[in-house]
C-alpha cells in the first residue's frame, strides 16, 4: 500500500465506489462501506456477505467470483486457510509465486 499498489484487506479512507458497485450494484449495503473502513476479506463459496464486526470495520466475506469482477490478480493467503482449493473448485487456477519461510503465507497469481 505504501507503494501505491491498490490493496483490499486494508484501511479505506475513501471508499472506492466503482469498486463496491461492482459486486454491490444496488448499493444495498452502502452503509457498511461507504465509509472510512477497517476490512477483512473472506474468501467463500457463498453469496458475498457483509458483518460488521466494530464501528470502524467489517468482515466482508466474498464469494471468490467476486475477485473476478475486481480484477484481483494476486493473494497473499496462509496455506492452511484452502484457499487454492477453493479457488480451483470455483473455476480459478492458481500460481503460487512465492512462500515466506518465516510467515508461511504465500502470493498466489490467480488466472481466470
Amino acid at each position: 500500500m505504501a507503494n501505491g499498489v491498490k490493496v483490499l484487506n486494508a484501511v479505506n479512507f475513501y471508499p472506492d465506489m466503482e469498486k463496491w458497485e461492482l459486486i454491490d450494484p444496488s448499493q444495498e449495503n452502502e452503509d457498511f462501506y461507504n465509509r472510512y473502513l477497517h476490512m477483512l476479506i473472506v474468501l467463500t463459496g457463498d453469496p458475498t456477505s457483509y458483518v460488521q464486526s466494530t464501528p470502524d470495520s467489517i468482515v466482508l466475506n466474498l464469494n471468490v467470483e467476486d475477485l473476478k469482477k475486481w480484477n484481483v490478480k494476486y493473494l497473499v493467503s496462509n496455506p492452511q486457510a484452502s484457499v487454492e482449493e477453493l479457488l480451483n473448485t470455483n473455476g480459478i487456477s492458481t500460481r503460487k509465486l512465492y512462500t515466506d519461510d518465516a510467515s508461511n503465507e504465500e502470493i498466489i497469481e490467480l488466472i481466470y
